[in-house]
C-alpha cells in the first residue's frame, strides 16, 4: 500500500464520495450528539486519501464518513459546538498518498464493529461488493473473504457465501434504475415488487442482449421481464369462485390460517373475525398500537445511543428478562410441588 502518515488536517478540506454505508447505516444524529457531549476522540483518527486539486490538497474520507459528515453538519448549523469539538478547526487523520482504486476500496469497506464504525447494513454490503467488482475482484471467494461473508451454521459453516455474493455481483452489472429499485427493497420491502430471486432472470436476459447488440437494459426482452416484475398480477387473500366471486373466510379456514401464523395478534384476529376467539377487534388494535409505539421508541433509543451502546443495552435487558422468567418458572414449579405435597398429606 502507498505511504501514509498521521497528522492534523483542516476539517474544511475533507471531501466525501464512494462511502459504502447508507445514510440509514451512518447514524449521523447520534454522532452529532456524541460530539456535543464528548468532543472529537483524538485516539480515533479519520483515514483519508490525499487528492491534489486546483484549490490545493483535499482529503477524501475512506474511514470516518460518519464523523466527517457530523462535523460538516456542525459547521453549517452549530459553529460554537464545532469550535469546542476541534482544536483550531483541525482533526487527526491517517493520510494516505498515491493509493490505487483497489487500495481505497479496501480501506473503505472495512466494517469492523468498534465504537466509531457502524457495521454494514444490507444495502451497504451491496455497495461494497459493487466497488470490489469495479476494483477488479473477480471471484465470489475473494469478495466473500474481503467482507467476512461466511456461512455460520450447518455442515458448510465457515465456507464463503458464494450464492449471496453472486446475486449482488450480478445486480452490480445491471442498469442503475434496476439497482435503485433494489435499494428500496432493503429499506422497505413493501415499497417495491422486486425480490432478490429476480436478479438471476434479469441478468441472464440483460447479458444476452448486451453481448449480442449492446442493449443496456433497453432491449425488448429485458423490458418485457422488467415490466412483468414491476406490475405483478393482483393476488387476493381469500379463495375465489368464478361463479360466485370471493368467498367469505370460513371458521375452519380461519383456524387453519391461525395455526400457521407467526404473530399472536394475527391468530386472535382470524379467530375473532369468525367469532371463535375470546378477544375483540378493539383489543387487537390496542395490541398493535402498543407494538408499533414500542418499535418507534426502540428506534429512537438506537439513534440516540448509537449502534454499539444500543446492542449492549438490548443484550443486558434480554439477560435480565431471561433471569426473571427463570425465577418465575422456578417459583411456579416450587408452588406446584408444595401444593401436590399438601394434597398428598391431606389424602
Amino acid at each position: 500500500m502507498a505511504s501514509n502518515c498521521t497528522r492534523m488536517i483542516p476539517a474544511s478540506d475533507l471531501i466525501f464520495g464512494g462511502n459504502v454505508r447508507t445514510p440509514e447505516c451512518q447514524a449521523i444524529p447520534a454522532m452529532v450528539e456524541s460530539f456535543r457531549r464528548h468532543g472529537f476522540k483524538a485516539n480515533h483518527p479519520l483515514v483519508v486519501s490525499e487528492k491534489q486539486t486546483e484549490d490545493g490538497a483535499k482529503y477524501l474520507v475512506l474511514c470516518g464518513n460518519r464523523r466527517g459528515l457530523a462535523l460538516q453538519w456542525l459547521a453549517e448549523n452549530e459553529d460554537e459546538t464545532l469550535t469546542r469539538t476541534l482544536n483550531g478547526g483541525k482533526l487527526p487523520a491517517v493520510v494516505h498518498k498515491g493509493l490505487t482504486k483497489e487500495e481505497e476500496v479496501d480501506l473503505r469497506i472495512d466494517h469492523s464493529s468498534d465504537e466509531d464504525r457502524v457495521p454494514l447494513d444490507e444495502w451497504s454490503l451491496f455497495v461494497a461488493i459493487k466497488q470490489l467488482v469495479q476494483a477488479g475482484f473477480d471471484t465470489q471467494e475473494r469478495i466473500a473473504h474481503k467482507l467476512g461473508l461466511f456461512k455460520t451454521t450447518g455442515k458448510k459453516a465457515g465456507e464463503p457465501r458464494r450464492e449471496f455474493v453472486q446475486v449482488r455481483v450480478n445486480l452490480a452489472r445491471l442498469p442503475e434504475f434496476v439497482q435503485a429499485e433494489f435499494r428500496k427493497l432493503t429499506l422497505d420491502k413493501d415499497s417495491t415488487p422486486v425480490r432478490w430471486n429476480h436478479v438471476a432472470q434479469l441478468y441472464k436476459v440483460y447479458h444476452e442482449e448486451y453481448t449480442s447488440g449492446g442493449m443496456d437494459g433497453q432491449g425488448d426482452g429485458f423490458q418485457k421481464i422488467w415490466g412483468e416484475i414491476m406490475t405483478p398480477p393482483e393476488v387476493t387473500d381469500t379463495p375465489t369462485d368464478s361463479a360466485t366471486g370471493p368467498k367469505e373466510l370460513s371458521p375452519a379456514e380461519a383456524v387453519k390460517r391461525s395455526q400457521s401464523a407467526s404473530s399472536a395478534g394475527l391468530k386472535e384476529a382470524l379467530l375473532t373475525l369468525t367469532r371463535q376467539g375470546s378477544a375483540d377487534l378493539s383489543e387487537i388494535d390496542a395490541q398493535i398500537v402498543r407494538g408499533e409505539s414500542a418499535l418507534l421508541i426502540l428506534s429512537d433509543c438506537e439513534e440516540y445511543l448509537g449502534a454499539k451502546d444500543y446492542v449492549e443495552l438490548v443484550a443486558s435487558a434480554t439477560a435480565q428478562g431471561n433471569t426473571r422468567r427463570a425465577e418465575a418458572e422456578a417459583t411456579r414449579v416450587a408452588e406446584s410441588t408444595e401444593n401436590a405435597e399438601t394434597v398428598e398429606s391431606v389424602s
